[in-house]
């Protein structure tokens, strides 16, 4: 939860000092256009994703 809200904050930050002024409806725009010409690029953000590796928890050992 910590780690999600700092991404956002992060992403609104540097959203905000690139653009003070800009307009919601034409970032949003602008975004579907990127990822219309670009599609391919998610199918490489996903792969990325999973080939990640997992991260195990550990369970306590007992003494």
């Amino acid at each position: 939860m910590k780690y999600r809200a700092g991404v956002i904050f992060l992403i609104s930050g540097l959203l905000l000092l690139w653009k003070p002024d800009m307009r919601i409806d034409l970032a949003i725009e602008q975004c579907l256009l990127f990822f219309m010409d670009n599609w391919p690029l998610l199918f490489i953000l996903l792969g990325i994703f999973l080939l990640q590796p997992k991260k195990k928890k550990s369970k306590p050992r007992k003494s």
